[in-house]
């Protein structure tokens, strides 16, 4: 009996991970679509992780001088904006209204609402409320059910 209940918590946590994992890495931000580069993402996800694991191995034990640790943290701050800056300049779109871009482990995203071609959908719920519900134009719209126990 033991085992059984260990067995389905095993199982419960495999599972969070697994979602976690796929939501993170596996489908754009908010959305049910999975990333057009996939592939590459994940490379590159890999590569940088291996550079880590690397950059701690190979950490430098000498006593670091205060001068020098303050100028390194200007530069890498300096360094994230221009990166920020070149991403916001390269943007690529993703659908209409959507545009992103990655470089180096940082990425920026960009939402335009008013660009988005919007779809309507009007449900008439269990308790005869009609409600009508907007979706992104080209995607599924939301289930009924969603909206089914909201404002009771």
């Amino acid at each position: 009996m033991k085992n059984k209940y260990l067995s389905i918590i095993f199982v419960l946590i495999i599972s969070y991970f697994t979602s976690l994992f796929l939501e993170e890495n596996v489908f754009l931000v908010d959305s049910p679509k999975i990333r057009p580069n996939l592939g590459e993402y994940l490379l590159a996800k890999t590569n940088n992780t291996k550079e880590k694991i690397i950059a701690k191995l190979n950490f430098d034990f000498s006593l670091p001088r205060f001068n020098q640790e303050r100028n390194n943290s200007y530069t890498a701050n300096n360094k994230n904006e221009q990166t920020i800056e070149f991403l916001k300049n390269n943007l690529e779109p993703i659908t209409k209204g959507v545009s992103a871009a990655s470089k180096n482990g940082v990425g920026y995203t960009k939402f335009n609402i008013d660009e988005i071609e919007w779809a309507k959908i009007t449900y008439t719920l269990k308790n005869g409320k009609v409600i009508t519900i907007q979706y992104p134009k080209g995607t599924n719209p939301p289930p009924s059910f969603i909206y089914e126990n909201q404002n009771e």
